[in-house]
């Protein structure tokens, strides 16, 4: 005779279902596990291989600091980019993830007074506010936005820098004039 549930009774299934209702649950968790694994991907990665890169860009035999680097892939792949530090050191990302697809890459480097520390990053509001009265700060930031380096740098076909990243760590450095 099938039991009914009372006060006491932990469970409102019937005791000849109950093995049969946690199958069920075991086998809907072990799915929705699965399921879930295979949406997020397990970890592993969709993009092609990365290879690290690295180097150093100087102007004039100079590091360029604050300059941006980068790396456009000739064939298919994504393109990648970091900024130099201080002593011209740089290290790519494709996207976020580090590195740069193997391959033949036209190389960019671009600095702008901005990016070089313009006006915007050594003024207070209030000099700004006053520059904005008196007409000139529009006059100023547009001069922010003039290349520090030759223009040439910043167009992968006028750049002349060309490079083929290989598999493994790559290091290439950039002596601008």
């Amino acid at each position: 005779m099938p039991s009914s549930p009372g006060k006491g009774d932990k469970f409102l299934i019937p005791a000849e279902l109950r093995s049969e209702v946690l199958k069920m649950r075991t086998l809907f968790s072990a799915s929705l596990v699965l399921v879930v694994m295979v949406a997020v991907g397990c970890g592993g990665s969709d993009g092609p291989e990365l290879h690290p890169a690295t180097g150093v860009v100087t102007y004039q035999n100079k590091p360029l600091a604050g300059a941006t680097v980068t790396f456009i892939p000739a064939g298919a792949g994504t393109f990648a980019t970091a900024t130099t530090d201080t002593e011209g050191k740089y290290d790519l990302k494709s996207g976020t993830s580090r590195g740069v697809v193997a391959g033949k890459a036209a190389v960019t480097v671009t600095l702008t007074q901005a990016s070089a520390g313009g006006i915007s990053s050594t003024m207070t509001p209030e000099q700004m506010q006053q520059m904005q009265m008196s007409g000139k700060l529009q006059e100023q930031l547009d001069s922010q936005n003039k290349s520090v380096i030759p223009e040439h740098y910043a167009q992968a076909a006028t750049s002349g820098l060309n490079v083929e990243v290989k598999a493994g760590q790559n290091e290439f450095n950039f002596p601008l004039e």
